[in-house]
């Protein structure tokens, strides 16, 4: 059983990481420095400034492979994220709507890549990245149109009442979309960049995954332990850690992906709920609670699952 056991370090660090930007996060709620006033502007800047940013840079460093190779894994991406979202409407019975689509989001939407790419690496080495890159971006398309237009629909909206015209527009001004639609123009006229070479780049990459993970952790300080253990037994644990690997891994096996191409989608799509789920409930008025509770508790169960992964990947795509 072949590990590339230079890449545990990787994941200790990506682990820490998640788990130190949460921690801060929560223990600023409590601090003098602390306000309402705060916690929304670095909501602002993240939403606005630093993801869209992200967005346009991870979409210029996808390399040119072979076209049959990015066809297989965006498609492949873009189904599984479809099916994960109608399986989420029909199985999450909150009455709450706003709790709802929340839990629509975590659940449909996994972490591709601040948590899934250091487990990639340590299982199959940097080469796994590339199939990686083009799931998250299949990822990205399904989550700034049809999971904006599910946001839209359990959001807040005056009176309750859904003027489509008006939802329509706030999809089309929402900044993801918008760094989405201008990053696939950059790519197709610039042309492939290798921003990750850049020291400012991934400090900037960084800074925006620290402020999602202090946000978390400032929404993760209002929960009570029976709240944690309640939403760690949730149904939307069962459709990301149960109903998306099982389809992930039946259409690889199906299909019979090469093994460089399957471990690395059967991880992102094992993965806990994407940090960017954050933003949208906050963009389009979803609870926030649910969304950060989540996120927080379904990445530590993730955590926990992980030696079982790792087992059954070696199991089915053994070296």
């Amino acid at each position: 059983m072949a590990f590339h056991t230079s890449f545990l370090l990787e994941i200790g660090r990506g682990v820490s990481i998640i788990y130190l930007g949460i921690l801060i996060g929560y223990l600023f709620g409590y601090s003098r420095f602390y306000s309402n006033k705060i916690a929304k502007n670095l909501s602002h800047l993240a939403t606005y400034i630093l993801f869209p940013l992200i967005i346009i840079l991870n979409t210029l460093s996808i390399r040119e492979g072979q076209l049959s190779e990015i066809i297989i894994v965006l498609g492949f991406s873009m189904a599984i994220h479809l099916f994960l979202i109608g399986v989420s409407i029909l199985l999450l019975k909150n009455k709450n709507l706003l709790e709802k689509g929340s839990s629509i989001l975590t659940a449909s939407f996994p972490n591709t890549v601040t948590y899934a790419f250091p487990i990639i690496a340590a299982i199959i080495g940097l080469a796994g990245w590339v199939p990686a890159t083009i799931f998250a971006m299949g990822s990205l398309i399904i989550m700034v149109t049809v999971g904006g237009a599910v946001s839209i629909r359990y959001g807040r909206s005056p009176n309750n009442q859904h003027n489509y015209r008006e939802s329509l527009g706030k999809l089309l001004k929402f900044p993801f979309f918008i760094a989405l639609i201008v990053a696939i123009i950059l790519r197709g006229t610039v042309g492939y960049i290798d921003t990750n070479q850049h020291t400012y780049v991934i400090i900037w990459k960084y800074l925006g995954i620290g402020v999602g993970l202090v946000l978390i952790g400032l929404d993760c300080k209002a929960l009570t332990r029976i709240a944690l253990f309640k939403s760690s037994m949730n149904r939307t644990g069962i459709v990301r850690f149960i109903i998306s690997p099982i389809f992930a891994i039946g259409v690889c096996l199906i299909f019979q992906f090469p093994r460089l191409i399957a471990i690395p989608l059967i991880v992102q799509a094992w993965g806990p709920p994407a940090i960017m789920t954050i933003f949208y409930s906050d963009f389009f008025g979803l609870d926030m609670q649910t969304t950060s509770r989540n996120v927080a508790i379904l990445t530590l169960m993730a955590l926990l699952l992980l030696p079982l992964q790792i087992v059954i990947i070696f199991w089915l795509y053994p070296a």
